[in-house]
């Protein structure tokens, strides 16, 4: 197999999204540190390695800080990413919304609901109409389903060795914990023709309680 290595500027990457065998489109901030300088999305010429940043890339007056964040590739050709907002009221949350971006034309569409957390995997069906994310705050991890306007935790029950939990048990409790099991990184929901194939992964007790969202 041969390999090749890009000559890109240094910086910080935090996702890339191979697009067409010229183009790949990266997350990218010159900052090595990735914090003094906010993430953007750059289109990258593997050839040269060259950057220009991608014109949805843009500050948004509601936020004090706009990141443009976890590019991938969608069914349909289109960029998936994601915007976290920190917005200019401090007593208001952060907010991340799952976008589909047309290189073409520059036009931009949800994929879902504004989320309270960043779904750092994500995966969404060919025909885009329902997708899947991961939620997690480090300890506590579990996926849920999207759609345009709402999110929905599964309640599939996992068998293992050590007992039973079910995905949404310490999200949807009065009393969160997530002391038997986790789950984590969804995918392939999207690689099927039909949509109806999920993988993902999931760990058993680790006998210990943290806390959920």
């Amino acid at each position: 197999m041969k390999s090749s290595v890009i000559p890109a500027p240094v910086g910080t990457y935090s996702g890339k999204a191979w697009i067409r065998p010229d183009l790949i489109v990266v997350a990218y901030s010159p900052d090595k540190e990735g914090l003094a300088q906010p993430i953007r999305l750059w289109s990258v010429r593997p050839k040269d390695g060259s950057l220009e940043l991608l014109p949805i890339s843009k500050d948004d007056p509601q936020c004090v800080l706009t990141q443009w964040q976890l590019p991938t590739t969608l069914a349909d050709g289109r960029l998936g990413l994601v915007k976290a907002c920190t917005p200019v009221d401090p007593n208001e949350s952060l907010t991340f919304t799952i976008l589909a971006y047309d290189l073409e034309t520059d036009r931009v569409e949800p994929l879902g609901p504004v989320l309270d957390f960043l779904p750092r995997q994500f995966d969404w069906s060919p025909s885009l109409g329902r997708g899947i994310a991961a939620k997690s705050n480090g300890i506590c991890a579990t996926i849920a389903w999207l759609t345009l306007h709402e999110l929905s935790y599964l309640t599939t029950v996992i068998d293992d060795d050590e007992g039973s939990f079910r995905l949404d048990e310490g999200y949807t409790d009065d009393n969160p914990r997530c002391s038997k099991g986790r789950a984590d990184w969804p995918g392939s929901l999207a690689r099927r023709s039909t949509g109806r194939v999920l993988r993902f992964t999931s760990l058993g007790g680790s006998g210990r309680d943290g806390p959920a969202f």
